[in-house]
Formats: structure tokens, C-alpha cells, sequence
């Protein structure tokens, strides 16, 4: 019978029952299967926030503990079986089971499923933006500097930090805390069964915070660091700078790239090896006074001394541990850090920082992550590992500042439009239709199968 439902009649019926008495295991079934079918546009509204959700695909969930429940059981999009009183074939028919038989754990089913979906969708938001960032970072790094602005070994710190902590951090929220995330769960309008894994606020928000920390790690890149000769050590300018930057440190950019900064950059080229077929790498000099004794010298003398293996000037490159570069880490770290707290909230809302005070694994991460990252600049040898340099006090705040931006900046985000943003199958969205053939071609394999094992 529920192959040869009629629809238009049926439409007429379902909206307005309520109670369906006496009803038989084929009866129950034909309701779940013409509920499935009916594409009846319902209007839902909220009356505090005004927001609208329109849907025309119910999702049917059906309770049983019989075996006459099994065929309704197995039709729903989900089956509750009971654990306690509920037949076996409930039980295997079903998709989830109650364990205290209590209809109060429905709700709680309802509230943990969609706060699993919400903590992955969080994680994702987190780390798709480092993604963005990180290899955006390495395409400038190569087509322009010839080499990446960021380490091998801190690279693998930013994807520790973005795989476990971040997981730790963004995929543990309890959804029984007050202040937030209870209300957050339960409040809210259910997702379509066929709605994108990327919401369009989480893809706004990506390239939102992605396109801020791009411009802040070009800038500290391309618009700090003095092109200068070296000083006292690799970190310090001797003299008046070639090319003055903002902040009084060396660059630590390739000298190949620095070069094409200055007008003149013949001082920079290397003094050329003797060589004693070119007159251009050694001057010659006759009588040349040595001492007061008198005596002089006629010979050649080479323009580059023999234990000189340098360019003058020569920067040694992204690869050196240079206090430029280790800025350029450390912002980016920090960037990232701050983001955790943005990637929370996924639908829009303005204040990031509800309900933080409940989430304790989170503080913890951010805590330790924080003090993780300055033990790698600062710890010796430690530093030396990864890359990274000893950096002044206020060379520290200026990269905490800079990670401290995104928070603010995020306002800015929130009132970004994303109406016009398509999603897609590049999202993780699916076909209504699509889904419908695959969960009968599912259902089919699975009769097949207990048909095989029955005989």
C-alpha cells in the first residue's frame, strides 16, 4: 500500500492529524511513507528574531519497541527503539536506541546530535581559514621571495595546532552549559537534510578572516625590516639603511628580493674572487709604502680577501633564524590563536565570547598554546630548532596585538553580506533527489541482505 499512496489526497489529511488510533504496522508504515513524499511548503518564523525557514521535505522520526514497528522503524529518516521493552528487530530496525526507555532522551538525542554537527562545522571553519592562509603564504613565498616566509618545523606546529588542539579546543563544547550553547542548540531551526557542510556565513567567515591575516603577514613581510648592511649581528643595521622600513630591525627577506628594492644596488653585489686573468677582481699597485722602514710593495692586490665567503651585505635568507622572520611566525601563530575564538559561533552572532566561561577545555588550549608558542621563540636551543630567535619585548606585543585584531575585526565580518555567496557540491551539499535514490538503493541492499541470511 504505501507504494500507491495518493499524494493529492493525502496532503489534504496528514497536516491536521494528530492521533492515529488503532493503527496496524502497514498503517503506520503508509504514514511514514507519505509524509516522506509530500512536498507541502511549510513557513516557520521566530517572533524575537524574525528569522524565516521555509522547508518542503519533512524529516519523519518514528518511536516503536515492537516488532509490527520494524518496516515504520526502518522507513523513517530516523528510528527510535526502546531498549529496555523493545524486540530485537526494533532494535536492529531502528537507528537509535534508548537505553532508559524514557521519552525525555529524544530531546537529549536531538540536542548531542546537533552539537556534534555544530563542533564540526566549528573545527572546519577553523581550519580552512589557517588552510587559505598557510598556502596562500607559501605561493607569495615562492613566486616572489623564491623561498616560503615560514618554516618546515613551524609549519608542522601551526598543523598541530590546527589539527589536535584545534579539535580539542572548538569539537568539545557541551551542549547541557548554560549561557549560550544550551540555548544555541535547542533554539535554533534545524539544518535541511540536503544543506551544505559550509553554510554561507562559514564560507563568509572564512574569507573574511583569511583576507585580514593575509594582509597583516604581508605587511609585517614586505613592510617591516631595514634593507641595510649587516651591524653588530644579522638583526642590526650598520649605518644608514638602502631602503628604510618601518621599525628599526634588518630584513630577513632573500638579498635576491631586496635587491630589487634599491634604484642602486651595485653595493650589494658580491666582491668578485681573484681571479688572475680578470683585471676587474684585483688592483695593481707599484711602490706602495708598507712601514716607516721604508720598504714598498709592487704586485697585485685581490678586492676579496682570501677568508671572505660573503656577500657584503648579504641577507642570509627566510631559512636563518632572523628576528624579521620570527615576527612573521609568531603573527601568524597568533592570528590563529585569536581566530579559535571567532570559529566559535557559526550562525552570525555578534559576541564570540558567550558562554566561553563554560568551556573549560577551551581556555585551557588557548591558555597553553599561548605560552607553548612564546617557549619556542624565547627557550634556547628550543628556538634555534624551530627556526625562531630571540625577539624584543615590544617586538612580542606587536605580534600579540596583531592576533588580538581579529577579534575586533570580526565585527566587521558580522556585518559582511552573504546572501549573494553559491553553494554547491564544492560545499558539501547534496541533490534532494540524489539522496532520495541512494537511501532506497540502501534500503534495497539491506532487504537483499536479510533475505540472504533468513534462507
Amino acid at each position: 500500500p504505501e507504494l500507491y499512496i495518493n499524494q493529492v489526497e493525502f496532503d489534504k489529511v496528514w497536516p491536521r492529524l494528530r492521533v492515529l488510533a488503532r493503527s496496524t504496522p502497514t498503517d503506520k508504515l503508509v504514514l511514514v511513507t507519505g509524509i516522506q513524499k509530500s512536498r507541502i511548503v511549510f513557513e516557520c518564523k521566530k517572533d524575537d528574531t524574525g528569522e524565516i525557514f521555509r522547508y518542503n521535505r519533512q524529516v519523519v522520526a518514528v518511536t516503536g519497541d515492537g516488532t509490527n514497528d520494524a518496516p515504520a522503524l526502518k522507513q523513517a529518516d530516523v528510528g527510535f527503539a526502546m531498549f529496555i521493552n523493545g524486540t530485537q528487530v526494533a532494535q536492529k530496525a531502528s537507528d537509535i536506541v534508548i537505553l532508559d526507555d524514557n521519552f525525555n532522551s529524544i530531546v537529549q538525542a536531538v540536542k548531542w546530535g546537533r552539537s556534534v554537527y555544530d563542533n564540526i562545522c566549528r573545527f572546519l571553519q577553523f581550519q580552512l581559514t589557517v588552510n587559505i592562509v598557510a598556502c596562500f603564504l607559501a605561493m607569495v613565498g615562492s613566486a616572489i621571495l623564491t623561498e616560503t616566509p615560514i618554516g618546515v618545523l613551524q609549519l608542522l606546529w601551526v598543523n598541530l595546532i590546527m589539527d589536535s588542539f584545534a579539535s580539542l579546543a572548538l569539537a568539545t563544547e557541551d551542549p547541557n552549559q548554560p549561557n549560550g550553547m544550551k540555548e544555541q542548540v535547542l533554539g535554533r531551526f534545524p539544518y535541511a537534510r540536503t544543506a551544505p557542510l559550509l553554510s554561507k556565513i562559514m564560507v563568509r567567515n572564512m574569507f573574511g578572516h583569511a583576507a585580514f591575516q593575509l594582509a597583516v603577514l604581508l605587511f609585517v613581510i614586505f613592510g617591516m625590516g631595514d634593507v641595510c648592511e649587516p651591524g653588530a649581528n644579522r638583526n642590526l643595521c650598520a649605518g644608514k639603511p638602502f631602503v628604510d622600513r618601518l621599525f628599526d630591525f634588518r630584513s630577513g627577506r632573500p638579498l635576491e628580493f631586496d635587491k630589487t628594492l634599491m634604484v642602486d644596488y651595485d653595493k650589494w653585489n658580491c666582491v668578485p674572487e681573484y681571479k688572475a686573468d680578470l683585471s676587474s677582481t684585483y688592483i695593481k699597485v707599484e711602490g706602495l709604502p708598507l712601514d716607516s722602514s721604508g720598504v714598498k710593495f709592487d704586485g697585485i692586490v685581490p678586492l676579496r680577501a682570501a677568508n671572505f665567503n660573503k656577500c657584503s651585505g648579504g641577507h642570509e635568507g627566510c631559512g636563518v633564524p632572523t628576528q624579521h622572520m620570527t615576527m612573521v611566525f609568531h603573527t601568524f601563530v597568533f592570528l590563529q590563536i585569536f581566530n579559535e575564538i571567532n570559529a566559535r559561533k557559526l550562525h552570525n552572532e555578534l559576541n564570540v565570547f558567550k558562554g566561553i566561561e563554560h568551556h573549560h577545555m577551551f581556555i585551557y588550549v588557548f591558555v597553553g598554546t599561548i605560552i607553548v608558542q612564546y617557549l619556542l621563540v624565547e627557550l634556547p636551543g628550543l628556538n634555534i630548532t624551530f627556526g625562531c630567535t630571540h625577539l624584543e619585548p615590544w617586538m612580542h606585543a606587536f605580534c600579540f596585538l596583531c592576533g588580538l585584531a581579529a577579534i575586533p575585526w570580526n565585527v566587521a565580518v558580522h556585518y559582511m553580506p552573504y546572501e549573494w555567496i553559491s553553494l554547491g557540491a564544492w560545499a558539501g551539499a547534496i541533490d534532494e533527489t540524489a539522496l532520495d535514490e541512494l537511501t532506497s538503493k540502501d534500503e534495497l541492499t539491506s532487504n537483499d541482505e536479510e533475505d540472504t541470511q533468513t534462507k
